[in-house]
């Protein structure tokens, strides 16, 4: 596995946060798409999903495409039925007082979300909450776990072929990349895996912990 440069990136957080800036992932078009290829990619590419996993960790193929793939491909179709309405406005009713205004929860993403994976379920963990990032409307940082390379390499060049490398980027490497995303311009951090790397991330001031 090819690790990705310490010295890159901040250039990485600077580019996805112009992206942000622009407004672009805000574009209900522009999220179906993202969802629509990450759909494709997980049926497209299932056998090389399956091939990676084994030779990871000998799982067997059957388990990856079964499990893995067929579930990331249900939670983008499900995401896809429901976006228009997650993303619409929510209007309240709210006291006497104010009842002559409209009133509304309107719902923006957050920035960049980081995604931090692991090896046991390399895909999965990866995957299912960047299609939620993506369909809020986010940009989105992989950082997929070092200890399952094969697979790590896999999901770089898969997200690169697939997915707008604009908004969304895939950085390989170990304890030392895992900290300096940390330590970067994230507004929100998806993490399953060890206490240990809880810990590493506790002073992140935003954090899904789903361990």
């Amino acid at each position: 596995m090819t690790e990705t440069s310490l010295d890159s990136i901040p250039s990485i957080f600077q580019d996805l946060r112009t992206s942000f800036n622009s407004g672009k992932t805000k574009s209900i078009a522009w999220r179906k798409r993202q969802l629509e290829q990450l759909y494709k990619m997980c049926d497209e590419q299932k056998e090389m999903f399956a091939s990676a996993a084994y030779a990871d960790f000998h799982r067997p193929h059957a388990e990856t495409i079964l499990y893995d793939c067929a579930v990331l491909r249900n939670e983008c179709m499900d995401t896809l039925n429901h976006i228009d309405e997650w993303a619409r406005d929510e209007y309240r009713s709210d006291s006497l007082a104010f009842a002559t205004m409209d009133k509304c929860v309107h719902p923006e993403p957050y920035g960049i979300c980081l995604i931090i994976g692991a090896w046991n379920y390399p895909f999965l963990i990866s995957l299912t909450p960047l299609i939620g990032a993506l369909a809020a409307g986010n940009c989105a940082i992989i950082k997929p776990s070092e200890l399952a390379p094969n697979s790590a390499e896999f999901i770089a060049k898969m997200v690169e072929h697939y997915l707008d490398t604009s908004c969304i980027r895939v950085v390989l490497g170990a304890v030392d990349q895992t900290q300096a995303l940390l330590k970067g311009d994230i507004n929100h951090v998806f993490y399953t895996g060890s206490t240990m790397v809880g810990i590493l991330s506790s002073d992140v001031s935003v954090i899904v912990n789903d361990s």
